[in-house]
C-alpha cells in the first residue's frame, strides 16, 4: 500500500502541467501529513481500545479498516487516470548490464564515464527503448541504467546513515516508559509515547511546505528550496544532533536512578518524560527530510522509475532496520568483555544498561556516516549536473489447546475455543477463500494460451489440462511424504510454514512470466452480465418476439463490434432458450438494466445450457470424497508394513496419487492419440465421455471397496490383520477416476464457456467439487439416522461406532454404489441432450466417427 499509493497519486498529475507539478508536490505533502495522522489517531485510539478492551478488539478493528480503506480506494478506480508502465525497469537494467558483460571486449565508439555499461551503445541502429534479440540496447536504455548505477553508492551510504534513526527511536520510546509520563491527572501509556514525534511529523509538514520552501526558494532559486541530496544531508546532520542529545540526556536521567536508589527497579524514574522532546523533534526532521529527499532524489534523477521510487526508499530503510539489529548484536557481544560480562544493552531493566554510552557510539557511526555520504554526494553527477496463520498458532503453545493423548483418553481432550479458535477458524477460512481465487484462475489462464481453432493448439490445450491435473497429483504426493514427515519430526509450526513458503515461491514464479502470457481482459463481470440478461427477459416476458429477431440482433452485435464472437456463439446456441432473446428487445429505454446486447444474451444461454450437466454431476462426484476418506480410514487398520518400511495412515493418500501420475502420462502420451486417430476428438473421446467413464469407475470402486471392507472386518473378528495392499484395486480405480472426470469437467466448463467467462466457468467446476463434498457430508448424516432408527449397529449408525470394526462401512459403501448409480443414469440422460457449443473435434488423417453432438 505505501509504495502503490504515492506513484497512483502522482499518476493523476499532468507532467507537463506547471500547475499540476505544485499540486502533484501538494499531494505527497499532505499524503505524508495524513500517514501521521492516522497514525497519531491509532496510537491514541487504538492502544487505548488495546489496553482496555483487549488485544483481539484492537486487531480487529485494525483489519475493518484497513478493509474499508482498500474499498474506498477501489471504488475509485474507474475515474483513475492509470498509465501503463512499459515492462519492468529492472528487467531493462539487467538487460543492459548482461549485455554489456558478453560484448565487454568491444570497442567503445563514444567516449563516456562508464565505458562497462555504455559498449552496448554503439550498435543502437533501430532507436527503441528496449533491448532486441539480438542483445542490441538503445541508448535511453543505457543511459538509465547509467542513471540507476551511479545512484548505488548514495543508496549503500543512506542505508548507513539512516541506522541511528531506528535504534534512536525505538530507544528512546522504552526509555521515555520508565519516566514520569504524567500531565497533571493525564497518564500518557508508554506504548503512546510515539505519538510525540507523530505529532512533531504532522505539525511540521505544513510549516514545511507553505513557510520553510517558499523562503529557501528565494535564496536558492530550487523548486523545493534544497536539492534532494541536501534533504538527506539536513536529515544526517539532525541525526548526529539527536544522538548527542539523547546521550546528555540519558546521561542525567541515569544520574537520577543512581541518586534515587533505583539500579533494581525496572520504572519509576522521577525525571520526566519531556526531557525527550528535543530528540524527538530532531528525530522528526531526520525523517521526514530523509525519506522525502530519497524519493525526490529517485524521482528527478531517474524519472522512468518513478513508480518505484517508494519501493526503494522502502526497502532502504528496512534495510537499515535489519542493520541496526545487527549492530545492537555486535555492541553487546563487544561489551561483555568488560563491565562484569554484561553488555552495554543487555537485559530488560535500561536503569541497569549503559544507553548514554550506546547513544554517544550512535552519534560517532552517524558522523561517520554522514562524511561518506557527503563524499559520495559530492562525487555524484548525472547529466543535469544536479499459509502464515497457521504455522503461528502451531508454534505458539498459548494458542493451542492442551496436549493430550487422543487415542488413549479421547474425553479428557478439550477442544479450542475463544480466540484460539477464532484464529483457528480465520486461518482456514483465509486459506479456502486463497485456494479457491488460485484454482479459479489458474485454469483459464493456462487454456487462454491455447487458441482453439488452430488444430495444433487445441489438442496442446487438451494436453494442458492433462498435465495440469499431474501436477497437482505431483503436488500433493510430495507434500504427502515431505510436509507429512516434517509435521510428524519437527512440528506442524514448521510444516505449515514450509506451505506458506512454497505457495510464497509458487506466486512468485507465476507473476514472473506475466509480461508472456496472452492475457485477455474480461469485459465486466459475467455475473452482472448474466443477471442483467434474466431481469430484462423478465421484464419483458409479455412482449412478443420480432419475426425478424436474429437480423436485428445481428445488427446491434455489428454495431457494438463484437460480430466474430457474437455471431459463432449465436449459431451454436440461438435454437435454445428462445425465451432470454427477449432480453433483446428495445422497449424504448436505453441503459443496461433494459436492453441487452445479443452477445450478453447468448453468453448466458452457454452457461444455463451447461447447468443440467452441473447438477447430475454433483451426484455422480459426490462418491469420490466419501471413498477418498473412509479408504484412508480402512487403511489406518490394516497392516500398512512393506517390508520393513511402516507407512504412515497420514500418507496413504499417496497410493491414488501415485496411481494419477502413473496413468495421467500414459493416457495423454498413448491414448489419447490412439482415440484421436479412430474419433477424431482432440481429447480422444468427449469431455462428456471421459467424464462418464470416471463416474463408472467411482461406482465399480464402491463395489469394490464393499466386498474388501466386509474381508477386513472378518480378519479383524478372527484377531488378524488384513493387508494394506487389498485396497489397492479401489485406489486404483479412484485414481483413474480423477484421471478421467477430474480434468474431462475442467476442460468441458473452461471449453463451453464464452471468452468473457472462463474464469466462472473454472470456478463453477470448483463450486461442484466443494458441492459433492458436501453432499457427501449430508448423505452419511441421513444414512447414520435412518439406520439408527432402523435397528442398525446396536442402537447406533452404520458409521457411528467407536471404530470401523463396530461400523458397518461395507453395507454403507453399497448405498454409495447405489447413490452413484442412479446419479450416473442421470447423468447419461443429460449429457446425451448436451450440444457442444464448441466443436470438440480436431483436423485429422482420418475421418471422425462419432457425431458432435452427442457426448
Amino acid at each position: 500500500m505505501r509504495d502503490c499509493v504515492p506513484a497512483l497519486g502522482e499518476d493523476q498529475f499532468s507532467n507537463d502541467d506547471p500547475e499540476a507539478s505544485h499540486l502533484r508536490s501538494n499531494f505527497l505533502s499532505w499524503l505524508k501529513s495524513a500517514n501521521s495522522l492516522g497514525a497519531l489517531i491509532g496510537l491514541v485510539f487504538l492502544v487505548w481500545i488495546e489496553k482496555n478492551l483487549g488485544w483481539d478488539i484492537g486487531f480487529l478493528l485494525c483489519a475493518l479498516i484497513v478493509i474499508v480503506g482498500l474499498l474506498i480506494a477501489a471504488s475509485g478506480l474507474p475515474f483513475y487516470g492509470m498509465r501503463k508502465l512499459n515492462g519492468s525497469p529492472l528487467t531493462r537494467i539487467l538487460q543492459v548490464l548482461v549485455t554489456s558483460s558478453k560484448k565487454r571486449q568491444a570497442a567503445v565508439i563514444h567516449v563516456i564515464e562508464l565505458q562497462e555499461i555504455s559498449t552496448s551503445d554503439h550498435v543502437d541502429e533501430d532507436g527503441e527503448d528496449k533491448c532486441d534479440s539480438k542483445n542490441i540496447c538503445t541508448t535511453r536504455v543505457d543511459e538509465k541504467t547509467e542513471a540507476i548505477t551511479r545512484m548505488l553508492p548514495i543508496f549503500i551510504s543512506c542505508i548507513f546513515a539512516y541506522l541511528p534513526f531506528t535504534l534512536l527511536m525505538t530507544l528512546t520510546i522504552q526509555v521515555g516508559s520508565t519516566m514520569d509520563s504524567g500531565i497533571g491527572m493525564i497518564q500518557i501509556p508508554s506504548a503512546s509515547l510515539i505519538a510525540i514525534p507523530t505529532t512533531f511529523h504532522m505539525l511540521m509538514q505544513p510549516c514545511y511546505r507553505r513557510i520553510l520552501i517558499p523562503l529557501l526558494r528565494i535564496f536558492t532559486g530550487h523548486t523545493n528550496g534544497i536539492t534532494p541530496l541536501q534533504h538527506i544531508g539536513v536529515a544526517s546532520a539532525c541525526g548526529i544532533m539527536a544522538a548527542c542529545i539523547a546521550m546528555l540526556v540519558e546521561a542525567k536521567r541515569l544520574m537520577v536512578v543512581e541518586q534515587q536508589g533505583l539500579t533494581l527497579v525496572a520504572d519509576g524514574v522521577p525525571m520526566s518524560v519531556f526531557w525527550l522532546v528535543m530528540q524527538f523533534f530532531l528525530l522528526s526532521i531526520m525523517d521526514i527530510a530523509y525519506i522525502g529527499g530519497l524519493v525526490q532524489f529517485i524521482k528527478s534523477e531517474a524519472p522512468e522509475a518513478k513508480h518505484i521510487a517508494p519501493a526503494v526508499q522502502s526497502l532502504l530503510v528496512g534495510i537499515a532496520a535489519w542493520s541496526g539489529c545487527a549492530f545492537v548484536q555486535l555492541v553487546n557481544r563487544m561489551t561483555r568483555l568488560g563491565d562484569n560480562g554484561r553488555g552495554w544493552l543487555d537485559g530488560t531493566n535500561f536503569n541497569r544498561t549503559r544507553l548514554d554510552r550506546f547513544f554517544l557510539l550512535l552519534a560517532t557511526f552517524e558522523l561517520v556516516a554522514f562524511i561518506n555520504y557527503a563524499f559520495w554526494a559530492r562525487r555524484y553527477a548525472n547529466k543535469k549536473r544536479g499459509y502464515g496463520l497457521l504455522a503461528l498458532q502451531a508454534y505458539l503453545p498459548s494458542l493451542r489447546p492442551p496436549p493430550c493423548n487422543a487415542e488413549a483418553e479421547a474425553s479428557s481432550c478439550r477442544e479450542v475455543h475463544g480466540r484460539n479458535a477464532v484464529l483457528l477458524y480465520a486461518a482456514l477460512y483465509i486459506s479456502a477463500f486463497g485456494d479457491g481465487f488460485m484454482r479459479a484462475c489458474m485454469p483459464p489462464l493456462g487454456a487462454d494460451q491455447f487458441d482453439h481453432e488452430d488444430p495444433s493448439e487445441s489438442r496442446q490445450q487438451s494436453s494442458f489440462f492433462n498435465w495440469y491435473t499431474f501436477g497437482i497429483s505431483f503436488g500433493g504426493f510430495i507434500g504427502l511424504i515431505l510436509i507429512v514427515w516434517l509435521e510428524n519430526s519437527k512440528g506442524w509450526d514448521v510444516g505449515f510454514g514450509v506451505c506458506a513458503f512454497l505457495i510464497l515461491l509458487g506466486l512468485l514464479v507465476v507473476a514472473a512470466g506475466l509480461p508472456l502470457y496472452r492475457n485477455h481482459v474480461p469485459e465486466g463481470s459475467p455475473l452482472t452480465r448474466i443477471l442483467q440478461v434474466l431481469v430484462v427477459a423478465f421484464k419483458n416476458r409479455k412482449l412478443q418476439l420480432p419475426e425478424k429477431l436474429e437480423e436485428a440482433q445481428e445488427e446491434r452485435s455489428t454495431e457494438q463490434g463484437g460480430s466474430t464472437e457474437v455471431t459463432e456463439i449465436a449459431s451454436q446456441t440461438n435454437s435454445s432458450l428462445k425465451f432470454l432473446d427477449k432480453a433483446c428487445i428495445n422497449g424504448g429505454k436505453d441503459g443496461a438494466w433494459s436492453v441487452c446486447s445479443t452477445k450478453n444474451v447468448e453468453e448466458t444461454k452457454a452457461v444455463l445450457r451447461v447447468l443440467p450437466v452441473f447438477i447430475s454431476s454433483l451426484i455422480g462426484y459426490m462418491s469420490n470424497p466419501l471413498l477418498f476418506t473412509f479408504t484412508v480410514q480402512q487403511g489406518g487398520l490394516t497392516n500398512t508394513r512393506l517390508g520393513r518400511i511402516h507407512v504412515s495412515p497420514a500418507t496413504l493418500f499417496i497410493i491414488p496419487s501415485a496411481f494419477q501420475m502413473a496413468l495421467l502420462p500414459v493416457y495423454d502420451r498413448f491414448l489419447v492419440p490412439l482415440l484421436r486417430r479412430r474419433t477424431g476428438y482432440a481429447s480422444g473421446v468427449t469431455h462428456l465421455q471421459r467424464v462418464g467413464a470416471g463416474f463408472a469407475a467411482v461406482i465399480l470402486a464402491s463395489a469394490i471397496a464393499a466386498v474388501v471392507e466386509r474381508k477386513r472386518r472378518a480378519d479383524a473378528a478372527a484377531a488378524g490383520q488384513m493387508s494394506l495392499f487389498w485396497l489397492a484395486p479401489q485406489f486404483f480405480l479412484l485414481g483413474v477416476s480423477d484421471v478421467t472426470s477430474f480434468p474431462g469437467l475442467l476442460e468441458l466448463f473452461s471449453s463451453e464457456a464464452p471468452r468473457g467467462m472462463k474464469s466462472i466457468a473454472s470456478a463453477l467446476f470448483w463450486c461442484e467439487l466443494g458441492l459433492s463434498s458436501w453432499l457427501a457430508t449430508l448423505l452419511v448424516q441421513v444414512v447414520n439416522r435412518a439406520t439408527r432408527r432402523h435397528g442398525g449397529g446396536g442402537g447406533g449408525g452404520w458409521l457411528e461406532g467407536a471404530t470401523l470394526n463396530t461400523s458397518r462401512l461395507d453395507l454403507f459403501y453399497w448405498v454409495v454404489a447405489a447413490v452413484g448409480l442412479l446419479g450416473f443414469v442421470n447423468y447419461l440422460y443429460w449429457a446425451s441432450r448436451y450440444i457442444y457449443r464448441q466443436d470438440p473435434r480436431v483436423v485429422v488423417d482420418v475421418e471422425p466417427s462419432a457425431d458432435h453432438d452427442s457426448p
